[in-house]
């Protein structure tokens, strides 16, 4: 029998760690971090649960970074004010050669750092190995997509939200039907002047299968949080 006591040894919380690394993958929890912003308040990744968040692993002195910087403003000009975020977590190590690089890019989204390079908290909770590296995450905190760039980042956020567009199309659905069935749940069986027995039928199990494949988007929907 192991020892309980082994469960605290370094050995063992680094191999703990080691694999959770290996699983964070599309739909593990993006795990909380605060970090300083460029005015140095404190910024919590948790303060913008509830909306769609892009996560932009970059730094000044990364070739690359600074190559795909136009695609991430493009971004952000498409889809700012759509329940949609963007934090830069900068891996630099010089204050002024991290907020020139905002300014000069126009960088007008969230940005954060401690100066502290691959040392940032959030380097490792999220595995970052290299950089630019990108985390997408949903309303409830889980990874959406990993590693995005150019037109295919694009592509892809734009996808999320025509998929959340048609999901509240089809609850819009779910209540008509709901409304035209508890108005008249018996006549509508019986009058056929009113509607059919099939086509109630047919809405009925159209609503409620919209419901079960809905469920966590109604559930998790702003009108019921009362926003």
């Amino acid at each position: 029998m192991v020892s309980p006591s082994l469960n605290e040894h370094p050995y063992t919380k680094q191999l703990d760690e080691y694999i959770r690394l290996a699983e964070f993958k599309v739909g593990s929890d993006v795990p909380d971090f605060e970090l300083p912003d460029k005015d140095g308040k404190t910024f919590k990744l948790s303060s913008l649960r509830g909306k769609y968040v892009l996560i932009d692993f970059w730094a000044s002195w990364c070739g690359p970074c600074m190559r795909e910087m136009p695609n991430v403003v493009k971004l952000y000009k498409e889809c700012k004010g759509k329940n949609f975020e963007i934090v830069g977590v900068s891996l630099d190590q010089k204050r002024d050669a991290w907020l020139n690089a905002v300014e000069k890019n126009k960088m007008k989204w969230i940005q954060v750092s401690d100066l502290k390079s691959w040392a940032t908290a959030p380097v490792k909770l999220c595995n970052v190995s290299a950089v630019p590296y990108t985390v997408l995450i949903d309303p409830q905190g889980k990874v959406i997509a990993l590693e995005l760039r150019g037109e295919e980042l694009i592509s892809k956020v734009k996808e999320v939200f025509e998929q959340k567009i048609t999901g509240i199309h089809e609850i819009y659905i779910l209540i008509i039907g709901l409304m035209g069935i508890l108005a008249f749940p018996a006549e509508a069986k019986e009058r056929a002047t009113v509607i059919s027995a099939e086509i109630y039928g047919y809405v009925r199990d159209k609503c409620i299968l919209i419901f079960w494949r809905k469920r966590e988007l109604i559930w998790n929907s702003p009108y019921k949080r009362g926003r």
